[in-house]
């Protein structure tokens, strides 16, 4: 193959345009057999073209397929050798050419992006309305002393800021979360779309790489059927991901470790049994008390399974939709991990000065949340606001009484 000139080809750029330059590039990385194919290729293309023209009263999939053949019928008659070798050129081209034919027949405008501040704003009422409504949402973990004295809310906010700004440690004992209830109730839009950035969806479908995180921190099991956690192939591997225990999982001819994962599940099912103080009217019954239809099944569903579960978990049940602002609903776009940062910020502040260690049942929990708030402390626009953050984070520090080692790595976040 041709040697590349890297040093000629960059002196003469800054006299080319981008696509000359990577042209001239491209030529260089050729070899005279490589070019003549190139040409032959390009010809052939370009007659074809010109004789066979798009049928437009047949649908674009059988208009792709009849092409297909025609060239693939025009090379053969050139050459049986030079077919075998360009017909999967051939098939991408008129993939690629007829996405570009539908392309085409459309408009594509996008509404104008919001200001991220304001949805910030937005997110931090929707968030707050949503969990502070007891009418319609109950906050319960099964493990009561995985709570100590931190309210159930906050265990919740502290949790999901964990998942978004933190790689889990090992066996920091924090709950993992499922978030349940009715369809349409704000699942999605204010737990799962801020952890996309950063989460892996588990999907349902058998095959191996299920569980390959690919450097992400968080596994995510969209509108899940809730026995998945408690029954089936997967249920170890789900107790030891609550757990913070790594694990083995087969990824074709070979296996892959695991690494302590934050896990949330969403789902129309709920794992707990729920009470509420005032009764919701369902035809001509008052209810109250909502059982969770996971129970333990002859054969299918273990008690002990069961228990493990739940001991790991932190549940928030949806009853009815709880009512929010729509003015502070994205009417276009959506919540994203930065409105989620930028908008609890403040809040993580607030429940940090609200307790003392000795309320956490885990270090972790206020040692995530100051991490997290050291690393993202450069989204904060102003100023004046950026340094006052600053000097409260020191000031929880020290309050804290974090170790050297976790002190020197919070500050280096914090002041580089």
């Amino acid at each position: 193959m041709n040697g590349v000139d890297i040093q000629n080809v960059t002196t003469s750029s800054s006299t080319l345009t981008e696509v000359d330059f990577i042209k001239t590039l491209s030529a260089q990385c050729l070899t005279e057999k490589e070019k003549r194919s190139e040409e032959f290729l390009g010809q052939f293309i370009q007659t074809f073209e010109t004789c066979h023209t798009r049928n437009e009263g047949m649908s674009v999939d059988l208009s792709q397929q009849e092409r297909l053949e025609k060239a693939e019928q025009q090379m053969n008659n050139c050459s049986v050798i030079l077919a075998a070798k360009f017909k999967p050129i051939l098939r991408d081209y008129i993939a690629v050419q007829e996405q570009k034919y539908l392309n085409d027949k459309y408009a594509c405008v996008k509404s104008a992006k919001p200001n991220d501040d304001l949805l910030a704003k937005q997110y931090n009422t929707c968030i707050n309305s949503f969990l502070d409504n007891v009418d319609c949402v109950s906050i319960k973990a099964h493990n009561k002393s995985a709570l100590k004295n931190i309210s159930p809310k906050d265990v919740c906010l502290l949790t999901l800021w964990a998942m978004n700004t933190n790689r889990r440690s090992q066996g920091d004992n924090l709950l993992s979360l499922i978030v349940a209830g009715r369809t349409s109730c704000g699942k999605s839009v204010l737990f799962e779309n801020i952890l996309q950035e950063v989460s892996h969806n588990l999907t349902g479908d058998s095959g191996v790489g299920r569980f390959v995180l690919n450097g992400k921190s968080s596994l995510l099991l969209h509108d899940c059927n809730l026995e998945c956690l408690v029954k089936g192939r997967d249920v170890d591997k789900f107790k030891a991901m609550a757990r913070t225990e790594s694990f083995q999982t087969k990824v074709h001819s070979k296996t892959n470790v695991i690494p302590p994962t934050f896990l949330m599940a969403t789902s129309n099912q709920h794992l707990f049994d729920h009470r509420f103080k005032t009764e919701e009217q369902i035809g001509y019954s008052h209810k109250t008390l909502y059982k969770s239809p996971v129970c333990p099944t002859f054969n299918r569903i273990r008690e002990s399974d069961l228990e493990a579960v739940r001991y790991r978990f932190l549940e928030v049940f949806v009853r009815k939709r709880p009512d929010l602002p729509d003015q502070c609903l994205p009417s276009s776009g959506q919540f994203t991990r930065l409105h989620f940062i930028l908008g609890l910020f403040d809040q993580i502040l607030t429940i940090l000065y609200k307790y003392k260690k000795d309320d956490f049942a885990s270090d972790y929990y206020f040692i995530y949340a100051i991490a997290g708030l050291c690393k993202n402390i450069d989204l904060i626009l102003d100023d004046d606001h950026q340094h006052q953050s600053r000097m409260n984070i020191i000031e929880l520090i020290n309050k804290y009484q974090l170790n050297s080692d976790q002190k020197q790595t919070c500050l280096d976040y914090l002041l580089n």
